[in-house]
């Protein structure tokens, strides 16, 4: 399924929510890094990715992520991978990502 992104501020002004509803794959991920790079020229920092609604991820979906938790490190905030389930908490298992994104 396509991926469709929609972000939202949380209640600090330098954090945020990035919702991906569909799979994380190849198609999804430069608009997920497109995105992450839209929201830290906005000032954000503290970026939750709400995984609730992603069906399916792949190396490249996973690697947008780490992309984004690199950049938000070097800035001085975070990305945290949130509402992992089924089987994309199942890829993030295996492919041992849990160790170097954080997973809630």
């Amino acid at each position: 399924m396509l991926a469709t992104l929609s972000a939202e501020p949380l209640s600090s002004h330098d954090a945020a929510v990035l919702a991906i509803h569909g799979d994380l794959d190849i198609a999804a991920a430069p608009r997920v890094r497109t995105a992450i790079g839209d929201l830290m020229g906005q000032g954000v920092r503290h970026l939750e990715v709400d995984l609730a609604d992603c069906e399916f991820i792949d190396s490249t979906g996973i690697g947008a992520l780490l992309w984004g938790a690199r950049r938000m490190e070097a800035a001085g905030g975070d990305l945290v991978a949130v509402h992992v389930h089924g089987a994309a908490a199942r890829t993030f298992e295996v492919s041992g990502v849990e160790g170097v994104l954080e997973v809630r």
